[in-house]
């Protein structure tokens, strides 16, 4: 994703300044091959997180259909709505930008597909823990450290994403260009928070 944005920079101030193209021009095609690349590197980065943390609600929950197959059915909706996303990037038109209705169907389809995935998922997992804790020390009677740290890692992981990825949804339907800083900084966060949580019990901050 980094090194695509970089090749459009690139591109776009080095290699096409002295062409009748302008900058800004080049910068907001969307079918390009070095856009395409970006795109498919961030959906699949966001798949590969959403996967991840329907896995810990499946292990967290034990595999309750009720609270997984929800979840599951967004997920390979998400799948279905980056491959068709794809298709529309490749079909559009090369002066058409980000915002064309036909390709603002699946980008905000897809930002709020992910979003619901990932708070809600957050929210099941977070719950799920402090139950089994709150049930744990009122049937043993047991004081002291709870499970509930554990929750706080959960929902502030999941949190930071969800905010970051709601203020993207939100610059992309108001056809704001800066919803491009937000995607970038959103591509870089899915990364952070996945490992935020292993490593804060390895520093022993949630112990």
């Amino acid at each position: 994703h980094i090194s695509a944005d970089l090749r459009r920079v690139f591109d776009a101030f080095i290699a096409h300044r002295d062409s009748e193209e302008s900058i800004e021009m080049y910068l907001i095609q969307v079918n390009t091959a070095i856009y395409l690349v970006k795109t498919v590197a961030y959906t699949s980065q966001t798949l590969v997180g959403d996967a991840f943390i329907l896995y810990r609600l499946y292990l967290v929950w034990s595999g309750d259909k009720r609270v997984v197959y929800p979840i599951l059915t967004c997920f390979i909706a998400s799948i279905g709505v980056t491959i068709g996303g794809l298709r529309a990037f490749f079909l559009t038109s090369p002066n058409d930008p980000v915002f064309v209705k036909e390709l603002q169907q699946w980008i905000g389809s897809f930002f709020s597909l992910t979003l619901f995935t990932n708070f809600t998922s957050t929210l099941l997992i977070a719950g799920r823990i402090w139950w089994t804790s709150y049930q744990t020390r009122r049937q043993f009677q047991i004081e002291g450290q709870s499970l509930n740290s554990a929750a706080m890692v959960i929902i502030e992981s999941g949190s930071i994403y969800s905010i970051c990825l709601a203020i993207l949804l939100v610059l992309y339907l108001s056809g704001n260009y800066a919803q491009y800083i937000a995607l970038d900084t959103v591509a870089q966060i899915i990364g952070i928070v996945f490992s935020l949580v292993i490593v804060r019990v390895a520093l022993g901050i949630s112990s």
